[in-house]
């Protein structure tokens, strides 16, 4: 019987990152999201209060995913917020602001295979 050969993992390629010209930072305080059957988007924003009860968002860009992209950036989110809660204490989501999510976030390590995955 022939032996099997345990083929090497591909090596990682090599990546070089370059920032656009018009690369900038931008500061998120406001988020809203949505999808399609073809991609996720996020619209992010700064929020710019105008008094006790109202607020302005400057809507400063939409953020389109691949969904394989986003499913990739949540799980990267999460590890980054458990790593950052460790080191600072938790985040809490603060009571006025619970429920106005359209489902509870995701966890990528509770996720059930259903077929078709």
């Amino acid at each position: 019987m022939p032996s099997k050969k345990q083929s090497a993992p591909n090596p990682r390629p090599n990546l070089q990152i370059h920032k656009a010209t018009d690369f900038r930072s931008l500061y998120v305080n406001w988020v809203q999201g949505t999808f399609t059957p073809f991609d996720v988007s996020l619209a992010i924003g700064q929020i710019r209060s105008t008094g006790p009860t109202s607020f302005d968002v400057d809507h400063q860009a939409n953020i389109l995913f691949s969904p394989l992209e986003a499913k990739i950036a949540l799980a990267m989110l999460g590890n980054l917020i458990r790593v950052y809660e460790n080191r600072f204490g938790k985040v809490k989501i603060p009571k006025e602001m619970e429920g106005q999510f359209a489902t509870p976030g995701p966890t990528i390590s509770a996720e059930k295979k259903t077929e078709g995955d």
